[in-house]
């Protein structure tokens, strides 16, 4: 998997989600409308690799875009961890 470069408001986005957060609740705790909110999901799945037009409901696409975050995250950790050692 290769590295995922996130903006501020897309990992903002995405820690909501982990969180549990409706799409209601993103936009009002972001105030952004959910037209914005439908293109910050674009941007971010565009960015994982995650091809929205196969998932069939929202909360797929939003579950793979948490897991895939997460695993960017992980991999970050370990690089660091890796090069403490040497």
């Amino acid at each position: 998997m290769r590295d995922i470069f996130l903006t501020e408001r897309e990992r903002e986005i995405l820690k909501l989600i982990a969180h549990g957060c409706s799409n209601k609740e993103i936009t009002g705790k972001l105030f952004i409308s959910p037209t914005t909110l439908k293109t910050h999901y674009y941007h971010i799945g565009q960015k994982m690799d995650i091809n929205l037009t196969n998932c069939q409901d929202v909360g797929t696409i939003r579950v793979k875009m948490v897991l895939r975050y997460w695993q960017n995250i992980c991999k970050e950790k370990q690089k660091y961890d890796e090069s403490k050692i040497m």
